[in-house]
């Protein structure tokens, strides 16, 4: 295997080497007989997994090694194989040792606020990976970890930087860690940058908890250099900054407001204008117990919202609900036909008492609207709870199994009104705006813990909401008014 037989101290060609295999075997399976491509393919996988290849195996070795040449069929007489190598290796000893050309033509060209390199490929045994880009101050300098600025897949790379005069060198690396020696040396002087990046938009403030808050905007652009991050300001003082567009605000008191802004700033150091402020204020401390899934809606992009009480409730958006314009931030609109919010349906309430509470804005009333709902029929105590507006006046209703609990208030239209239900074994309350506005009696759990969980359509399809929600929680304790 791997070479044709010798013959009086010669192989058959009638010098060393003739025939000889110039690559990796990996394994071999000799058969005694025909095989269908059926069995060919099934022995690919599991060698003597069918009858033919059980029947007509003849040598079998699917790991060959200087070790280990010996024949694994299991069947019959084995074969004895002897290793007769002189210059093959074990696998863990094919390691590439080869490093890349050194790349060449490196030039370099300076501009405002950054510089321009390209350089002529380099060549490998095993394929370049990337190249390794090298600054200095200062002319003569060595390819060293300190002088490493970037790495580039291509022939091309763009350095933001401070202005000044910089020296470059650029090597080539292949996927084993192989380096090669450095380029030749080029250099760039680059002007100094003075426009500042535009003012992030969009900001918005949402209150996780009695201790955090969390921030998203829009990404800011500049008119000569990407940006290189932004600012973030409480109380018009800097308290972090981000390269993102979120930052997480934490450490506050509770039952405080706070306002922020955001600036952008580019990699010489300029600063955009402030944001438009954005305010919200922190929880009640005692608020954060017992809240079982908290969706703010902070996104405004994306298909998932996360669950920021932090016990892993991600949402999923399903057909598309649009991201719009909320209460605080943003929130999502859905189309009164299929849009909905997907929830794992391990999220349940086992028992009474608990709170749901949202910010609505429904458009028309003309069906069932779906705020929240678990529930996956109307059989009796498959239902576990839905809290939903009614068709006609949209007066609220939080359902049960074969039973509601239907209250007189309905929320105006294309308004943002704040519903607070509360549900205790001594009775249910709405609140509207903050506001106790009715009393009705004892609500009961269904018993389907597995029923699906939606925002938006009910469970089982139904009662598709059209309009918007915005700051969804649900907690398993009676809030106090």
């Amino acid at each position: 295997m791997g070479q044709a037989p010798n013959l009086n101290g010669v192989s058959w060609g009638g010098y060393p080497g003739w025939e000889e295999f110039n690559g990796i075997i990996r394994g071999i399976q000799i058969y005694s007989g025909l095989l269908s491509l059926a069995n060919i393919q099934a022995e690919i996988a599991a060698p003597k997994s069918t009858t033919a290849g059980q029947n007509l195996i003849w040598y079998l070795n699917t790991d060959p090694r200087p070790t280990d040449v010996t024949d694994k069929k299991g069947v019959g007489a084995a074969h004895d194989g002897s290793w007769d190598g002189t210059t093959a290796l074990e696998w863990a000893n094919q390691v590439d040792t080869q490093a890349p050309s050194s790349p060449t033509n490196l030039s370099a060209t300076g501009s405002v606020g950054s510089a321009t390199l390209n350089w002529s490929a380099a060549t490998d045994n095993a394929g370049v990976a990337f190249y390794n880009i090298y600054r200095s101050t200062v002319s003569g300098f060595a390819a060293t970890v300190s002088n490493k600025v970037g790495q580039a897949t291509s022939t091309s790379y763009s350095d933001y930087v401070a202005p000044g005069t910089y020296y470059y060198l650029v090597t080539a690396q292949d996927s084993a860690g192989n380096v090669s020696t450095a380029s030749n040396e080029a250099s760039a002087t680059i002007l100094a940058d003075t426009t500042p990046p535009f003012a992030p938009t969009n900001l918005a403030a949402t209150a996780t908890s009695s201790s955090q808050i969390n921030l998203s905007w829009t990404a800011s652009t500049d008119s000569d250099s990407p940006v290189g991050g932004y600012n973030i300001y409480r109380n018009s003082s800097q308290v972090g900054a981000a390269t993102g567009t979120s930052y997480s605000d934490a450490g506050l008191a509770a039952s405080t407001t706070y306002t922020y802004t955001v600036t952008a700033f580019d990699p010489s150091g300029n600063e955009s204008s402030a944001s438009q402020p954005a305010n919200a204020t922190t929880l009640v401390a005692s608020l954060a117990s017992g809240l079982v899934a908290a969706y703010t809606f902070s996104e405004g992009t994306g298909t998932t919202t996360a669950d920021n009480s932090g016990n892993g409730y991600t949402g999923s958006l399903v057909n598309g609900p649009a991201w719009t314009n909320g209460k605080y931030g943003y929130a999502l609109s859905y189309n009164g036909a299929n849009t909905y919010v997907s929830i794992s349906n391990t999220f349940d309430i086992a028992a009474l008492p608990f709170t749901i509470a949202a910010w609505v804005k429904p458009t028309n009333y003309n069906d069932y609207r779906k705020i929240f709902s678990k529930r996956s029929s109307w059989a009796a105590n498959a239902m576990r709870f839905d809290l939903t507006l009614n068709k006609g006046d949209g007066h609220v209703v939080l359902e049960q199994p074969n039973k509601a609990v239907g209250f007189s208030y309905s929320p105006p239209l294309n308004t943002w009104t704040h519903i607070a239900v509360v549900a205790r074994t001594t009775g249910t309350d709405l609140y509207v705006n903050g506001n106790l506005t009715q009393t009705l009696g004892a609500f009961t759990l269904g018993t389907s813990a597995t029923a699906p969980v939606r925002i938006g359509l009910a469970g089982d399809g139904q009662d598709p909401l059209l309009g918007s929600i915005d700051n969804l929680r649900i907690y398993n304790r009676a809030l106090s008014p």
